[in-house]
């Protein structure tokens, strides 16, 4: 999951980035299938890379905005503006190591 919100990231915004949080994982069991999601906070490995700018088949574009600036975008979901205020203001950032492999030993201090 990781490495997939790492690559999607890439492709969408045109960045590579640090995962360094977790906000949520949800899961969601169908009849045939079941739906994991992880909502993680990242920041950019180089905070001078430029965005993509250029629209594509992955996405419009990407910008940087505030919270504030982020009410007066069309978000393709309604995460960003329930999720972005929540970090702003101090929510709970849960750590990385909260998702490990089965079977890998725990992390000293945790």
């Amino acid at each position: 999951l990781q490495k997939a919100a790492i690559r999607n990231t890439l492709e969408q915004a045109g960045i590579e980035i640090e995962l360094t949080g977790i906000l949520r994982v949800s899961y969601t069991p169908q009849d045939n299938f079941a739906r994991l999601r992880v909502l993680y906070v990242a920041r950019p490995v180089d905070e001078n890379a430029p965005l993509k700018t250029v629209p594509d088949y992955e996405s419009l574009g990407a910008a940087w905005v505030t919270v504030d600036e982020l009410a007066s975008l069309k978000c393709r979901g309604k995460e960003p503006n329930e999720w972005f205020p929540y970090v702003a203001q101090g929510g709970k950032i849960y750590p990385m190591d909260l998702m490990l492999s089965e079977g890998a030993p725990p992390k000293a201090g945790a």
